[in-house]
């Protein structure tokens, strides 16, 4: 027979329950035998309540898995996937690396426009290191800045995709685009007590064989 409290395996005579000490001469409902239950022929064995339980436990793990594998799959390829590739632009575009900013780009961009990557790094590194020299000197060496969304028009439509970028790609690269985006922000710094909004940027991106690139900004 088992044990009711543990299902462990216990002698036919025996008063308590070797592994956890539970009593057997309390009631039947105490300890679980095997019962052979008849079915067309056959016979089916009644486990211990313990194993019962364990199928349980493992049966809510796998639904609690299967749940947290939806939502990571979610959080991967659906939801405001954009919002990610904004940071990145902005953290760029206020830092100090033009390489950072001109990696945003798709290789074909270049391919297409005929300008050269590293010259166009280039102009960006000068135009950082201007801006960072004007906001220390206004918001001081420790200037912090942030940004908000104004606005967000996104289509996965394939004419749309099309008719909006195909300025800014070969038609090889627009046929593995799956969805575009306009984003327009506002980017504030702050510093000595001062918060200020220092432009107003919009940025044009696609999502090219799933991850997000820079096709076009510009700001005021």
């Amino acid at each position: 027979m088992f044990c009711a409290k543990c299902g462990a395996e216990i002698k036919d005579n025996a008063k308590f329950c070797p592994k956890c000490g539970m009593s057997t001469v309390m009631g039947e409902e105490t300890v679980v035998t095997e019962t052979q239950v008849s079915n067309l022929g056959s016979t089916a064995t009644i486990p211990p309540k313990s194993f019962i339980n364990k199928k349980i436990i493992v049966y809510a793990t796998g639904v609690i898995l299967a749940v947290i594998l939806i939502i990571s799959m979610f959080s991967l390829f659906g939801g405001k996937s954009y919002e990610k590739f904004a940071d990145k632009y902005v953290d760029a575009a206020m830092g100090d690396s033009g390489k950072d900013l001109v990696n945003l780009f798709h290789k074909s961009t270049f391919e297409i426009s005929g300008e050269n990557k590293k010259e166009l790094a280039k102009e960006y590194q000068e135009i950082l290191d201007y801006s960072q020299d004007v906001y220390k000197e206004t918001f001081g060496r420790k200037w912090k800045y942030s940004y908000v969304i104004d606005y967000v028009e996104t289509t996965d439509d394939e004419e749309d995709i099309y008719y909006a970028l195909g300025y800014y790609y070969p038609d090889e690269i627009l046929g593995k685009i799956s969805e575009a985006a306009e984003i327009s922000m506002e980017i504030s710094v702050s510093g000595k007590g001062v918060e200020e909004v220092v432009s107003y940027d919009t940025i044009i991106i696609a999502k090219i064989s799933g991850k997000w690139y820079l096709a076009d900004c510009y700001s005021y």
